[in-house]
C-alpha cells in the first residue's frame, strides 16, 4: 500500500536529484589582468599558485609585447630583459618561457627564452619553448637536421620537437623527415606535441602516436588534451574521448579540459560544458567583453581566458577563480540510489513498528 512515507521519500529523492545537479554547477569570480604599463594582455598558462603567464603590450609603443607573469595575488612583472618578447609557459616555482626574436643580418627569427637568458639549441638557430615542468626542463621546437636524434641544429632545416635541460637541447623527432613540436611536459617527462600533424605522447623513449591534429597540453597522470577534426579530444589510459566540438587548450590534472568552442572561452568537466562568459558580471558584459578561449587551467580549477572587448578594440586576459570548487560531487544516481535505501529502511521499521508484537516466548502462568 502507498503509504505517506513512501510519499516522502520520493519527493526527497527526486529533491536530491535537482539538488545534487545543482550542487554540482560551479561558480567563478572574474579579474581582468592589465599590466601596469600596457595596454593589452594576453595569457598562455597557469600554475598551480594561479599565477598567469603572458604577453603584455604597451609602454612607448601599444604594439611593443613583453612576457609577463600576472600574480595571483595582485601585480605583474616581465620575466626577462629582451626588447621584443612573448611568455608561453610557467612552473610553479616562477620561471618562465617563451620566445625573443634573434637576428641574422635582415632574417629574423624566433628564439627560445628559459627564464631571462636565451636557450640557443645552437648559435644562430630558430627556435621556440612552449612549457616547462617543475624540474625546469623546457619544451618545445628548433630547426634541426633531418636525422633524428641529432643535436645538432640548423636554421634552414625543419622544426624538430625539442627538449631543453639547462643550454642542453636534445632533439626527439622520431621519424625521417617531416616536422615536430613539443607543446607541454609533465613533472613525470612525459611530453605531448605533435608529429607531422599526429598528436603524439613521448613516455621516456616510447612514443605513442594518438591521433590527427595538435596537442594542448599532458596532465600529471600522462592524459593528452587536444584538437582533431574540429573536436576536443583527451587520450588517456581508457583509450580517445570525444568532449564535443571546439578547440583545446590545457587539461588538469582531474581530466577537466579547458578552449573555446564557437568562439567562446569553454569548459569541460564531468561531462558537462560550461560557457566561461556566463560567470562574467553583468557590467564586464555591458562594457563589452567576451571572453574568446581559455589558455590554461590549474588543479585546483584557476582557469587562465583571454578576452576582447568590441566596444574598445582592445585585447586583456582574465583569472578566473573557482567560488565552488569543481571538487567530485556524488552523482544525481548515487543519491537516489542512497535515499532509495534510506526509504525501504524506514518503510521497513514502520512495518515492523504496526505489526502485532510477537509472542512471548515464557510459559504463560495461566496455561
Amino acid at each position: 500500500m502507498f503509504t505517506r512515507i513512501s510519499a516522502l521519500c520520493i519527493a526527497a529523492t527526486l529533491s536530491a536529484l535537482l539538488g545534487a545537479q545543482a550542487s554540482a554547477s560551479p561558480s567563478y569570480s572574474a579579474r581582468g589582468l592589465s599590466w601596469s604599463d600596457g595596454l593589452e594582455s594576453n595569457l598562455s598558462g597557469i600554475n598551480q599558485h594561479g599565477d598567469t603567464i603572458g604577453t603584455s603590450y604597451g609602454g612607448n609603443d601599444a604594439s611593443v609585447p613583453a612576457s609577463t607573469i600576472w600574480k595571483a595575488s595582485g601585480g605583474s612583472t616581465r620575466t626577462n630583459d629582451e626588447f621584443l618578447s612573448w611568455g608561453t609557459g610557467l612552473n610553479d616555482a616562477g620561471v618562465a618561457v617563451g620566445y625573443t626574436l634573434g637576428h641574422a643580418g635582415s632574417y629574423n627569427y624566433p628564439t627560445a627564452i628559459l627564464g631571462n637568458q636565451m636557450i640557443y639549441a645552437d648559435a644562430g638557430i630558430r627556435s621556440n619553448a612552449d612549457g616547462i615542468n617543475n624540474y625546469g626542463v623546457a619544451v618545445g621546437s628548433a630547426s634541426a637536421n633531418a636525422t633524428p636524434g641529432n643535436a645538432k641544429f640548423d636554421m634552414d632545416k625543419p622544426d624538430h620537437a625539442t627538449v631543453w635541460d639547462g643550454l642542453t637541447a636534445t632533439d626527439i623527432h622520431p621519424v625521417d623527415g617531416g616536422t615536430s613540436h613539443a607543446r607541454s611536459i609533465n613533472d613525470a617527462g612525459q611530453i605531448a606535441g605533435e608529429v607531422n600533424g599526429i598528436v603524439t605522447r613521448w613516455d621516456h623513449g616510447t612514443v605513442s602516436y594518438l591521433g590527427n591534429g595538435t596537442a594542448a597540453g599532458i596532465n600529471s597522470l600522462g592524459a593528452v588534451a587536444g584538437t582533431s577534426n574540429g573536436n576536443v579530444m583527451v587520450w588517456d589510459t581508457l583509450g580517445a574521448h570525444n568532449l564535443g566540438a571546439g578547440t583545446a587548450g590545457a587539461i588538469n590534472a582531474l581530466g577537466q579540459v579547458v578552449g573555446s568552442a564557437n568562439g567562446r572561452a569553454t569548459l569541460w568537466s564531468d561531462g558537462l560544458v560550461y560557457d566561461l562568459n556566463s560567470f562574467l558580471s553583468a557590467a564586464v558584459l555591458n562594457a563589452g567583453w567576451l571572453l574568446y578561449e581559455a589558455t590554461g587551467i590549474n588543479d585546483a580549477g584557476y582557469i587562465a581566458a583571454n578576452g576582447y572587448n568590441s566596444l574598445l578594440g582592445v585585447r586583456q586576459g582574465y583569472l578566473l577563480s573557482p567560488g565552488s570548487l569543481l571538487a567530485p560531487v556524488p552523482e544525481a544516481q548515487t543519491w537516489a540510489m542512497l535515499l532509495a535505501g534510506l526509504c525501504l529502511v524506514g518503510v521497513a521499521t514502520r512495518r515492523r513498528g504496526s505489526a502485532a508484537p510477537p509472542a512471548d516466548p515464557r510459559p504463560s502462568i495461566l496455561a
